[in-house]
């Protein structure tokens, strides 16, 4: 397969391949941002592709590493994109996402840290291996390690599918594990800003109180210091209930059922124990959207 293609390599060492040959198992270390993916859509159409994704090659298939915002633009665009290779190997796609994106901080602390620990539980890699792959002190790792080891995958579903900024998945991770989901679902509900969580989680971990009442309580004081103009348009803004959330949240599981379903039809003898984690992951993800917005749904009724 890859022989074919770079018959077409340019002097960048660049080439096109079809999108469809790309596969994006490295994706779920990362987390939607539909502005940007926007911004980069808009910005193909305009331009044009101007830097070449880079991409590694796994058991006779390609896998995106840095370019995935780009790759998902040019699917929408039908466009073939433009890839340069990297050598493989144990732990050398995670790393080389780690170093491209540590180079111009593409990725958020969260991100980084799913990355390493992917590495080290996945690839067998210690703190000491991981840090040298990528570059960085020993320090770092660990500190990257201890910041997703405290975070509710309930939380970081949410961030997977945008529906939380990672700023504000950072201050959850401050709190007990058993306690960050039910304060996420009331930060959700009162669209709480990040400054206003971090502000929640610190007064949360001083009273060590993290019941039902104490976090309305304390989501009631900052709610009430808010300037007034954003008072005023409380009420106008909950008319509209979670629907920007909701369409986004099923936006996400359409394409996710999609890419399901493309997998399936191409490969006509249907689900196999031999399918890559990375469809699997994506399976998953369209069930967790479901069942989000199912939730989200039951509790748009209840208020009605």
């Amino acid at each position: 397969m890859g022989m074919e293609i770079k018959q077409d390599v340019n002097k960048k060492g660049a080439f096109l391949v079809a999108c469809e040959k790309i596969g994006t198992k490295y994706e779920i270390y990362r987390f939607v941002d539909p502005k940007t993916e926007e911004q980069i859509v808009a910005s193909l159409e305009k331009n044009g592709q101007l830097t070449p994704a880079i991409v590694c090659e796994e058991q006779g298939q390609y896998e995106i590493l840095d370019g995935l915002k780009r790759l998902r633009a040019c699917r929408r665009l039908k466009k073939a994109l433009e890839v340069k290779v990297i050598p493989g190997g144990k732990g050398a796609g995670k790393a080389t996402m780690l170093r491209l994106n540590l180079e111009r901080k593409g990725l958020n602390p969260l991100e980084e840290g799913l990355i390493v620990l992917a590495m080290r539980d996945g690839d067998g890699l210690n703190q000491v291996q991981i840090a040298e792959m990528v570059h960085k002190h020993k320090s770092w790792v660990c500190r990257r390690l201890a910041l997703v080891q405290h975070l509710d995958e309930g939380v970081t579903s949410h961030m997977r599918l945008g529906l939380i900024g990672a700023t504000v998945g950072r201050e959850l991770a401050k709190l007990p594990r058993g306690n960050q989901e039910a304060v996420m679902a009331r930060v959700e509900e009162h669209d709480l800003s990040s400054r206003e969580v971090e502000r929640l989680v610190t007064a949360l971990n001083k009273t060590k109180d993290y019941n039902e009442a104490n976090v309305g309580s304390l989501i009631t004081e900052i709610l009430e210091e808010r300037p007034r103009h954003a008072k005023e348009e409380a009420p106008e803004k909950k008319t509209d209930g979670r629907g920007p959330d909701l369409r986004r949240l099923l936006g996400g599981m359409r394409h996710k059922c999609m890419e399901v379903v493309a997998f399936m039809e191409e490969r006509a003898g249907g689900w196999r124990p031999g399918t890559t984690p990375g469809m699997r992951h994506r399976v998953n993800e369209a069930i967790d959207a479901a069942r989000l917005a199912v939730r989200m749904l039951m509790e748009e009724d209840e208020d009605e």
